[in-house]
């Protein structure tokens, strides 16, 4: 409970299945020496590995793709202490079914309006 708290998650994030069968794990273990858990190192690195796979998924799927469009939207958090852009790729894979992929996206540093 500690944790939720600290990480200012939403209390519905209980009901993600992943989470629960974390905390299922870990309930099941006779001790918390008991409990393995992957370290920050391996934590990165299964990301960056699942990151490289999606990628190349997602270029196989897009080089399927005979017409591709860009889009970009750009917003700000509610209390404008932060922008964002976004950059995404919304396609047609057959006749009635559209798909897309978020090719990218940033926090903006700075960002003038026009005057």
């Amino acid at each position: 409970m500690d944790d939720l708290i600290a990480s200012r998650a939403p209390y519905t994030v209980i009901e993600r299945p992943t989470l629960q069968r974390l905390l299922y794990i870990a309930h099941s273990a006779p001790s918390l020496q008991d409990l393995k858990l992957p370290s920050d190192t391996t934590i990165k690195r299964r990301m960056s590995d699942y990151y490289n796979e999606l990628k190349v998924q997602v270029k196989e799927k897009l080089q399927l793709v005979p017409c591709l469009a860009y889009t970009a939207d750009g917003w700000t958090t509610s209390n404008m202490k932060h922008s964002f852009l976004g950059v995404t790729a919304p396609f047609r894979r057959q006749q009635d079914f559209q798909d897309g992929y978020l090719l990218d996206h940033c926090m903006l540093i700075s960002f003038g309006g026009l005057i």
